[in-house]
């Protein structure tokens, strides 16, 4: 008789390769994903430092990258590296540093406003989100998205439209002759990162103009400390010696003459009206005290004039 023997096929090689296919076809599905790698932990800043992200920081920039795909992922990472790197946040001075640096107009005085529109939570420090959206609208607005931030920069008590006042107001605190002379001078010959680039923030990159600029508004924010601190001291000083009169008719204020700071303080609100007087005249708004924000955003190119204080 003749015994047909039949042999049972091995499942363990079969199978083992059908779970590398399977394996290799997620590894291709999971790349393909628009998030963050599982296995980067590590980081090159904009500064050019290498810097450690958490599971957590991870998820803080994948959360962002979901809302607001203005920046890619990787550039997501190193803005968060940099921002890490810097303590978690970036206060006034470091801000303008970046405000001077990449900024469409090398306007330092407007740095402290832009700033102010942007802190959301107004503890005067950037956060991660705070600052990318700051920088999305520096280097990837479009030139109506620009009007309009420029226009809520000026509005600060968003009435929706804006009075000659709103601009004396903040044009007397610049040193406005400057400005247009800055302006004029370097507007077409500075060396600017092309619209939609992402800053370099390495030190050998940082302009000394930006350093000028970090110093400048330190002191500014020194300078309103100390104003702060002489005032008191007047007042304690003026309230210490003056005596309660016996004949109220005969009571006089002694006289204070008026300071250097406040002289020029109005000089600089006249030569700030002065500016937003062509402002108006070029906008065609001469024979007005106000304009709607869809007048402004209609007629901020018409003003060669505005465009020096045009904060991005």
């Amino acid at each position: 008789s003749t015994s047909t023997s039949t042999s049972t096929p091995q499942a363990g090689p079969i199978s083992d390769t059908a779970n590398e296919k399977n394996e290799a076809e997620e590894e291709k599905k999971e790349a393909a994903k628009p998030k963050l790698e599982r296995n980067r932990s590590r980081v090159s800043s904009i500064s050019g430092e290498w810097v450690y992200l958490t599971a957590e920081d991870e998820q803080r920039v994948q959360k962002y990258f979901e809302k607001d795909q203005t920046f890619s992922l990787l550039d997501l990472q190193r803005l968060f590296a940099a921002v890490k790197e810097n303590g978690g946040s970036l206060n006034r001075a470091e801000f303008a540093i970046v405000y001077v640096t990449y900024s469409r107009e090398a306007n330092v005085e407007l740095a402290g406003s832009v700033f102010d529109l942007f802190d959301a939570n107004h503890d005067n420090a950037f956060q991660f989100e705070e600052f990318v959206q700051c920088l999305s609208v520096m280097t990837k607005a479009t030139s109506e998205e620009r009007a309009k931030y420029c226009f809520d920069l000026y509005d600060r008590e968003k009435k929706g439209y804006l009075t000659r006042d709103d601009l004396i107001l903040m044009l007397s605190k610049m040193p406005v002759d400057m400005i247009l002379h800055d302006h004029q001078m370097i507007h077409h010959s500075r060396s600017l990162p092309p619209l939609g680039s992402l800053p370099e923030l390495s030190e050998e990159e940082e302009t000394e103009e930006a350093e000028v600029a970090a110093e400048i508004e330190q002191k500014r924010l020194s300078m309103l400390a100390e104003e702060e601190e002489v005032k008191q001291s007047l007042v304690e000083k003026y309230r210490s010696f003056r005596k309660p009169a016996s004949d109220p008719d005969k009571a006089s204020t002694p006289f204070q003459p008026r300071s250097t700071r406040e002289v020029n303080q109005e000089k600089n609100r006249d030569r700030a009206a002065e500016v937003v007087d062509q402002i108006f005249e070029e906008m065609e708004h001469k024979s007005s005290q106000t304009i709607t924000k869809e007048e402004f955003l209609e007629k901020v190119g018409s003003s060669a004039t505005l465009s020096a204080f045009f904060p991005f």
